[in-house]
């Protein structure tokens, strides 16, 4: 039978993969022709009754295992490990195409939206012959992590986080513990002013030795100095460059670390960054190609007025050193290769971007003499889905960090620890007050509540500081924001105050102001929707359906109160609203 030698860099367009074994460099032989066939002997033998070809499997596997070949080189496995793999891929199948699954997972191999539901079925399996004692837990876990792997691999997303799988029995899945927001703002602080710094040394050398070679970063309310030492040539700063790039752009947009590895560059970048839409106040989205897939990714000031310097650092790193295989990779750094034989000197290239931080962390300590923050790329991903929802809820966020809703919930909206101690008792205190019942008073010896256009107020003119508002906004009579985050503030749970609140955030929830919007214009505004949602969340439990029905009224008919309803028009007008009215956004809007 037809051996092809794996891992390859190109199948032959002879190649016929329901003929074909694969020959690993070790000598061993893996039968990658019995996927191609649905009905087949599974007891491990090869001999037997092949029926049932896949037409989907065959035109499938020469990128599949194109795909598998660059995997196996990038993370420098060795043939019996690469074997290991490709056994375990045989076993998913043996079940996959089990009956009892009746077809459903024939093309597993190229249908993204088969491979959760897939992952999922084998990891129950697999499960359950452990609970028979068939197979070991270690086994049962090698095979389906390895399944898992392959298909994030395959389809170019990381399953890790849309799935749970079984754990070795001497390791446990643990919870993305968050970073203190102050060691996030530190961690992005520094390598932003180190990116500026390294790419004024590369770019501009003449002017960067007039200055003085420190950064300084800031959490807000400290400041750590980092001085770079002057022995450092220009190839240390353009690799530190590229790192440190590539890290702001995770953990600004939340983008997880296998998409910006796999981000092709175009001339259509300088063109997206131009004319970027606007998403929010502050954000941008910027649309990418990777794998041959388009993906939107959203970006604060932070990364876009940095973006055409780094362009110009990728564009140094292969004029220094030309490789066609980089020629479509965005995000690029600079590599070392091993001594040889033939030379005492260690040649330098480049390569796609990898292993991120750990690399980032040793470089940045070597050459800035501190470290970074203790802070991993998903405690990074995690503060900007918490950022997120915030301002928009679990479905945005997990729509911009990538993954689905069952995972933005599970791993994406858990705040910091000392946060979440600080605010519990003031939160629940403040919206139950705030909060109040339907019923409004008839007292004539109380006097009545102020109407105002979210709600109404207690005693106006009195402004009073709510124990759980943020630093950011004052009580203020004359400004809605400083309305809502009043002590005398009070929504009523009935359907005049419910649609004032539904409208605004209705409207609040359209705004977008233009680049270059102040950072705490932006911080007010997330508190702002922060409070709305809070606050209409305890109206739907006190009213659940006149709730619902004024919800689907404003959301769905455009039925908004009457100073809501002007205000849109005028945003409109003014062009700061960033979507067009449309019934189709139903209960998430």
């Amino acid at each position: 039978m037809p051996a092809l030698a794996f891992p390859c860099e190109e199948v032959p367009e002879l190649f016929k993969p329901e003929n074909s074994v694969l020959e690993l460099t070790d000598g061993s032989r893996i039968s990658i022709f019995k996927l191609c066939y649905l009905v087949r002997p599974t007891d491990g033998r090869s001999n037997g009754d092949y029926t049932e070809k896949s037409a989907l499997r065959i035109a499938a596997l020469p990128g599949v295992l194109l795909k598998l070949s660059n995997f196996f080189r990038v993370k420098g496995l060795k043939s019996p490990t690469q074997a290991n793999y490709l056994r375990f891929l045989q076993n998913f199948f043996d079940w996959a195409d089990l009956a009892e699954n009746e077809g459903r997972f024939e093309a597993v191999l190229t249908d993204t939206g088969l491979a959760v539901a897939a992952i999922e079925g084998y990891n129950a399996w697999q499960k359950a012959m452990v609970q028979v004692g068939k197979l070991g837990l270690n086994t049962a876990s090698a095979h389906v992590k390895a399944l898992r792997t392959m298909l994030s691999e395959l389809h170019e997303q990381d399953y890790a986080e849309e799935t749970e799988v079984l754990a070795a029995s001497n390791r446990t899945k643990k919870p993305t513990v968050p970073a203190e927001s102050s060691d996030v703002q530190h961690f992005l602080s520094a390598v932003a002013g180190a990116f500026d710094l390294c790419a004024e040394i590369v770019l501009k050398p003449g002017y960067a030795e007039e200055k003085e070679w420190e950064v300084v970063a800031t959490n807000g309310a400290t400041e750590q100095k980092y001085l770079f030492r002057r022995d450092a040539d220009g190839m240390v700063a353009l690799d530190l460059a590229c790192m440190c790039f590539a890290a702001l752009a995770i953990g600004d947009s939340g983008t997880n670390e296998a998409q910006i590895t796999r981000m092709d560059y175009s001339d259509e970048i300088y063109e997206q960054l131009a004319d970027a839409n606007i998403v929010t106040m502050r954000r941008k989205e910027v649309k990418f190609r990777a794998g041959g897939k388009e993906v939107p990714v959203h970006f604060t000031a932070v990364v876009r007025t940095r973006f055409h310097t780094y362009l110009a650092l990728r564009t140094r790193i292969l004029e220094l050193f030309p490789n066609d295989d980089l020629e479509a990779a965005l995000f690029l750094r600079l590599v070392v290769a091993q001594k040889t034989e033939f030379a005492s000197f260690n040649a330098i290239g480049c390569k796609r971007v990898t292993d991120l931080l750990d690399t980032l962390r040793g470089r940045f300590n070597t050459w800035f003499g501190l470290p970074l923050p203790k802070v991993t790329l998903r405690q990074l991903r995690l503060h900007t889905g918490n950022k997120f929802t915030e301002i928009a809820g679990p479905k945005v966020s997990a729509e911009r960090l990538g993954h689905s809703l069952r995972t933005a919930i599970r791993n994406y909206n858990n705040g910091p620890q000392s946060t979440r101690n600080s605010e519990l008792g003031d939160f629940f205190g403040s919206v139950a007050k705030s909060a109040v019942e339907a019923a409004r008073t008839g007292d004539e010896q109380v006097p009545p509540d102020t109407e105002l256009v979210t709600g109404a107020c207690k005693e106006r003119g009195k402004p009073q500081l709510l124990t759980a508002a943020p630093v950011t906004v004052e009580p203020d009579c004359r400004k809605t924001e400083g309305c809502l985050f009043c002590a005398q503030y009070r929504v009523h749970a009935d359907e005049k105050d419910m649609r004032k609140l539904i409208s605004c955030n209705y409207v609040m929830k359209r705004l977008a102001l233009r680049s270059g919007s102040a950072n705490d214009v932006e911080m007010i505004y997330q508190a702002i929707m922060a409070r709305v949602h809070t606050l209409l969340a305890e109206l739907s439990q006190r009213s659940p359906d006149v709730f619902e029905a004024v919800k689907k009224d404003v959301q769905v008919n455009q039925n908004l109160s009457p100073y809501w309803a002007a205000r849109f028009r005028q945003l409109c007008l003014l062009g700061v609203i960033t979507a067009p009215v449309d019934s189709q956004e139903g209960a998430g809007a």
